[in-house]
């Protein structure tokens, strides 16, 4: 069985525009793409959530949408919106660290949350056509509270688990429970995707050889990061940096023409533009990179560009 690869889904950086673009230029290398999460707004599901997964541009790569919920009934809710938009495949994401989520008892906080995961699990089982997976956190503040609910995991019909061997109250910074990972794997008969702090072409070979029975990683900020690193890995060699730049600037130039398509005055284009290059500081000269951000109207965000 090849291993497999994934595209994480990160709210407010892979929307539609950026999945869409990311698999034209870098010819589709990842095996599925997840959508940042789908949730319910005043009893029910926000419409730009579903608009996301259901865009035209959505038709060229393969599509996961995730849900994030506070209980079985948001999660029955969402489910149901996204099966009746056509998919046969869905996540359920334990793992957001967010506070404002976590606050509300959804990402990582659901995790803890037995009597809502229950009744997630007789959701998931009375939908036998549906392809579920999860991503998930070991815990909220101790990296073994994922003992508590592996039970339940285990009765759930899962296609696989992504886990990021951190905790919710660590967010993005700490050591890595690679330990609590093993035992989480050796757990579940559940396949197994690895997520976290893969950056490059060796620390993905790094987490195959540590953890050789694993079904494949995802890759959040290192692709952000570097767009290329799937192709990369692959090729089993790194592109020199004008190949990146060129590609780069290619991704951009897509996303950047559809925002300015489909959104309205500087503010808001700029307001979603510029996250692109939040990830590719170290890609670009630090002047290029100042005047990225600072650049308050279009025509001064195109002379930034234009000198990259």
């Amino acid at each position: 069985m090849s291993k497999l690869s994934f595209v994480a889904p990160l709210q407010g950086y892979t929307d539609v525009a950026y999945r869409h673009y990311h698999a034209k230029v870098y010819g589709n290398v990842a095996d599925a793409y997840f959508s940042p999460f789908l949730r319910v707004e005043h009893n029910e599901v926000r419409k730009r959530d579903i608009n996301d997964i259901t865009s035209p541009l959505a038709n060229n790569h393969h599509l996961i949408p995730q849900i994030i919920a506070a209980s079985a009934d948001e999660f029955n809710l969402i489910l149901n919106n996204i099966i009746k938009s056509g998919f046969k495949e869905v996540n359920l994401n334990l793992g957001c660290p967010f506070p404002p989520q976590l606050n509300h008892g959804r990402g990582t906080a659901l995790l803890l949350n037995k009597k809502e995961l229950e009744r997630i699990a007789h959701i998931m089982l009375a939908n036998p056509d549906i392809k579920f997976s999860v991503k998930m956190r070991l815990g909220i503040k101790m990296s073994d509270e994922w003992c508590q609910i592996i039970g339940i995991i285990n009765r759930m019909p899962l296609a696989h688990i992504t886990v990021h061997p951190r905790t919710a109250s660590q967010q993005y910074k700490g050591d890595l429970f690679l330990n609590e990972f093993k035992s989480l794997a050796e757990s579940t008969q559940h396949p197994i995707i690895y997520n976290g702090e893969l950056k490059t072409i060796t620390d993905i070979n790094h987490v195959y050889t540590e953890f050789p029975t694993i079904s494949g990683i995802m890759i959040g900020r290192g692709i952000l990061a570097n767009p290329a690193l799937l192709n990369e890995w692959a090729d089993g060699t790194e592109w020199n940096a004008n190949k990146r730049r060129q590609a780069i600037l290619k991704l951009h130039e897509g996303i950047y023409t559809h925002y300015c398509n489909t959104l309205c005055g500087d503010a808001q284009i700029l307001s979603k533009i510029k996250p692109f290059w939040e990830y590719l500081s170290d890609s670009i000269d630090k002047r290029s990179a100042k005047l990225i951000k600072k650049a308050t109207t279009l025509t001064k965000y195109n002379e930034s560009i234009s000198l990259l």
